[in-house]
């Protein structure tokens, strides 16, 4: 797990890089229309298309996976967002 700090109000842009099958990594922001973002504090830190934006001070986890439904995710990972 990777971690972010950000202030009230800032905005970042996460990377998000995958491998198809057996490639070298490829960065997948806007070219993968199946991968969805989810915040687990969206009063802390929201999430939309790739871009973290800090609403209030706390901690939130920022999940992206590759299909419908995260619990059956092809593939996922997580951030840690602290917001100062």
């Amino acid at each position: 797990n990777d971690a972010l700090e950000l202030e009230v109000n800032e905005s970042a842009a996460l990377s998000i890089y995958g491998r198809y099958q057996d490639t070298v990594p490829a960065l997948l922001n806007g070219s993968f229309e199946s991968l969805k973002f989810t915040s687990s504090a969206p009063d802390i830190a929201t999430v939309e298309a790739g871009v973290v934006t800090a609403k209030s001070t706390g901690t939130a986890t920022i999940t992206v996976y590759v299909g419908e439904d995260a619990s059956k995710a092809k593939a996922s990972d997580s951030i840690e967002v602290t917001v100062a």
